[in-house]
């Protein structure tokens, strides 16, 4: 994917604008496919991230600078910013911790 949005731009088949945003969408399908890949390996390892109620939560990811206003380019870097909708405890795994210990070991994965 990455070549062919390459190509595109190289042989002015595709416009600058154009160009940005499928740079910026591809990078959020890989950042998503990565989240998902990671939280279920690290859900089986440490358990999985609960709320106050026993519900499993979501990681919300954040792209923010390029990435975010959708003007990601061939030499941009990622600036991404990880939360939790709220503070919590893993359940299952090797035993019980906070989503706020989870999310540090999990983004270092």
């Amino acid at each position: 994917m990455l070549v062919r949005i390459a190509w595109m731009q190289t042989l002015s088949l595709a416009g600058t604008e154009q160009s940005l945003r499928q740079l910026s969408e591809l990078a959020e399908v890989l950042i998503v496919a990565a989240r998902d890949w990671t939280y279920r390996q690290c859900c089986l390892e440490w358990g999985t991230p609960c709320n106050a109620d026993g519900k499993p939560q979501t990681l919300y990811i954040l792209g923010m600078g390029k990435l975010g206003g959708g003007e990601l380019n061939f030499s941009s870097d990622i600036d991404l910013i990880f939360t939790w909708p709220e503070n919590g405890t893993t359940r299952g795994g090797d035993g019980n911790s906070t989503t706020r210990s989870f999310l540090p070991a999990w983004v270092s994965v």
